[in-house]
């Protein structure tokens, strides 16, 4: 049995038929699958001489890639227990960062760090972006605030479009720990106050 490409997050579903070609019932004992990401439902018991019974089995891809089962059926047939291969493929784009974390260390205030990340589109789909944001975190001094502000901004060189196992766009992260940003971020504290604070 084989169920081709499957986009990844979506099913497929095929029948099994089962025969019983003997000349008396069939007692079906056990049944079980093998694979990933592999389902069956249905198929009833006994089966009468000449008679069939049909099995769902279900492909669900939760990630890219190629998989291969077994549907296995034990009983008192003499040909027990009978199997049927199932392969399929999971069809879809999965992304990786590296180096993941990224990590600037000490940057002087009033100058830049800059480092690249490299995107890798390592399933077997284009993977297109739809949405590219930095998360910036700017750690304030205690003195002036007990946490941290979080603020998302739009690099502007992202690809739109990275392809099966290539390593496309590296864009650049730059870090610029000014005190004035992160006091126009503060929200405990007016900014026209801490400036007079420092004073």
């Amino acid at each position: 049995m084989t169920f081709g490409d499957v986009s990844v997050g979506s099913s497929a579903t095929q029948s099994l038929t089962i025969t019983n070609s003997g000349t008396g019932a069939v007692n079906v004992s056990g049944s079980t699958i093998s694979g990933t990401d592999l389902t069956f439902v249905g198929g009833s018991s006994p089966i009468a001489a000449g008679q069939s019974s049909t099995v769902q089995i279900q492909f669900a891809p939760q990630s890219p890639g190629d998989i291969t089962g077994m549907f296995s059926i034990s009983s008192n047939a003499s040909n027990s227990p009978l199997s049927v291969s199932v392969k399929g493929s999971g069809r879809g784009p999965r992304l990786s960062v590296s180096p993941a974390p990224l990590n600037f260390g000490n940057v002087t205030v009033g100058q830049t760090g800059t480092q690249s990340v490299q995107l890798t589109n390592s399933g077997n789909a284009d993977l297109i972006v739809n949405s590219r944001r930095f998360r910036e975190r700017i750690w304030i001094h205690r003195a002036f605030a007990a946490d941290n502000d979080q603020r998302w901004s739009e690099p502007p060189f992202l690809p739109r479009n990275l392809r099966p196992r290539q390593p496309e766009g590296r864009p650049e992260a730059s870090a610029l720990p000014t005190i004035l940003a992160a006091l126009r971020t503060c929200s405990l504290f007016p900014a026209a106050a801490l400036r007079q604070t420092l004073r």
